[in-house]
């Protein structure tokens, strides 16, 4: 009997001392989202959440990559994608970071099924860059129990090199918005402050639809004319067009700025072309109503409307809710999309990428 509870507590022993060998020299993967960084997206907590909705979707636009996500997911417990590249540079660079948890001592040995090994770098074997990445190449690194991976070497030491801490103005955004299944890109504007705007962060979830939400955060007039226009006796009621972006705002000068706002993030993209056709708290005449318009009743604190038409190439393929709330010290824009139009976007991806 002592034989085998020495046995017991042997084993305990050996166990507890592995344990915090990795407790010690795992780093906490947040500590890499430092003050260099511009741009980044994190999705944590990815081995608990529930996708099925989104894998639903994906195989009915005929993703075949569904079974590599499904096991993916076992092993992966968080993943971050950051860049230190300046807002305004037309080639960014991304450092993707794996957090696999305590269970990275196992995902070292399954990597030499796909790395070739080159010192302390892996490089992604020809048959998986050519199946994933179009023959582009994908390098790999751990450090202190987190994969680091990028299309460059150099990047990956740049970010290893960078300072570690944990980024207090990043961290609540994170915290909160950690639930949603296509987790959350936030530019921080601490660095680089914009028109006094403090937080943007774009934060996405699949359900029943899919929808998409930009927060803005600040203290400053722009954030300020639309929080106010809940008592300033403006009619809710509004003869609304699709393909218009509608805005209510108790300070009108303040739109052109808050338009370059807009433009400056969403360039080159749909936003920025409705952007260029803004209705500022339009009160058409009721009377005037025709079959191409419809009357539409705006919340109290919406300051934002929009029905937009996605088209791509002259085809239609849906369309796109627009709807902006104004929050004490933040701006929060909802995009919900019906699971139609992104299956038939999903649809078209597939054939570009055949292609």
């Amino acid at each position: 009997m002592k034989k085998f509870l020495k046995g017991i507590f042997f084993i305990l022993l050996v166990a507890t001392f592995l344990g915090a060998i990795l407790y010690l020299s795992k780093e906490n993967p947040r500590r890499y989202l430092n003050n260099r960084v511009n741009i980044l997206y994190v999705n944590e907590n990815i081995d608990s959440k529930d996708f099925n909705d989104t894998l639903v979707l994906l195989e009915e636009a005929g993703v075949t990559e569904i079974n590599d996500f499904k096991e993916i997911q076992k092993w992966v417990k968080g993943l971050y994608i950051i860049s230190n590249s300046d807002f305004t540079a037309r080639h960014k660079k991304f450092v993707g970071i794996l957090d696999v948890g305590y269970k990275y001592p196992l995902i070292t040995l399954k990597l030499e099924n796909y790395f070739t090994k080159a010192e302390d770098v892996y490089i992604l074997k020809d048959e998986y860059r050519k199946k994933y990445f179009n023959g582009k190449n994908l390098f790999l690194m751990i450090e202190k129990g987190n994969i680091l991976f990028s299309s460059r070497v150099d990047d990956i030491l740049d970010i290893i090199k960078g300072e570690k801490f944990l980024n207090y103005d990043i961290i609540p955004i994170i915290e909160r918005e950690k639930n949603n299944n296509l987790g959350i890109v936030i530019f921080n504007l601490k660095k680089s402050p914009l028109g006094g705007f403090n937080e943007c962060a774009l934060v996405g979830n699949i359900d029943d639809n899919i929808k998409f939400q930009v927060q803005l955060g600040g203290e400053n007039s722009i954030i300020e004319s639309f929080n106010a226009i809940e008592n300033d006796g403006l009619d809710g009621r509004r003869v609304l067009e699709k393909n218009k972006l509608y805005l209510r705002t108790s300070k009108e000068n303040q739109l052109k700025t808050f338009l370059f706002f807009i433009n400056y993030f969403f360039r080159n993209s749909v936003m920025e072309k409705i952007a260029s056709n803004v209705y500022i708290n339009n009160n058409t005449n009721l009377d005037m109503v025709n079959i191409e318009k419809s009357e539409t009743i705006l919340e109290n604190k919406q300051f934002l409307y929009g029905d937009i038409d996605i088209e791509l190439e002259n085809v239609n393929y849906g369309d796109i809710k627009i709807k902006g709330m104004a929050e004490p010290n933040a701006l929060k824009i909802d995009f919900r999309v019906k699971n139609e139009t992104i299956i038939k976007l999903l649809e078209e991806a597939q054939v570009g990428r055949k292609k």
